[in-house]
């Protein structure tokens, strides 16, 4: 009898093994599918040095000469801010079937294909299947402490290029990131970088 009652335990066990597996593998097969977002940017906007938007007027006519003038003056206080907003578009592929949540995002920033600012932004965005999202990413630094090698009007004429073309990201500007997704078993981060500068580079994903 006590024989016949451990052959069932272990018939049990296995059940509850093998159900707990497959389980798994369906969660894990599921996961598979939401850490697959693209990633790509798609402008820059909002351009401002040492407090001066970088207008259309400014890139048509010139900096007047006050704005030269300050912007001489925050170079040789060794403080020459740039802000500026980066947008990047996300997209879950529309065969995953299922919305993926984007949650965290590190992040190092390059200006002239020199490595700048970094960090880590938290955010809730839920990318649903097919349907592409914008998500503005706004950066302010000081020119001074990456590029001492440059000059007032050399910075001056930096800024004006990132600015030049909006809706576009101009040649050097880029943003390398490692995106966290948040799914059903706990949120996953990437294993490795990814290079954005314009064009999409999801093949390293």
């Amino acid at each position: 009898m006590e024989q016949g009652c451990r052959f069932w335990r272990v018939v049990v066990a296995a059940l509850l093994v093998s159900t707990a597996f497959l389980g798994s593998c369906a969660g894990l097969g599921r996961v598979a599918e939401l850490v697959t977002p693209t990633f790509t940017l798609e402008g820059v906007s909002q351009v401002r040095l040492a407090g001066i938007k970088i207008s259309e007027d400014i890139l048509t006519e010139g900096l007047d000469v006050f704005q030269m003038g300050r912007i001489a003056l925050a170079a040789t206080r060794q403080d020459l801010p740039l802000a500026l907003t980066l947008d990047m578009r996300s997209e879950n592929p529309l065969f995953n079937k299922v919305s993926a949540y984007l949650a965290r995002i590190d992040w190092v920033l390059l200006i002239d294909e020199r490595e700048t600012i970094s960090g880590s932004t938290a955010m809730h965005v839920e990318l649903k299947p097919g349907q592409p999202e914008i998500i503005p990413m706004t950066f302010s630094l000081n020119l001074m402490d990456f590029f001492m090698d440059r000059n007032a009007p050399a910075l001056t004429d930096l800024a004006l290029r990132i600015a030049s073309e909006p809706g576009h990201v101009p040649a050097g500007v880029g943003l390398q990131i490692i995106p966290t997704i948040d799914t059903p078993l706990g949120p996953i981060r990437y294993f490795k970088p990814i290079l954005l500068d314009g064009i999409a580079s999801t093949d390293d994903q």
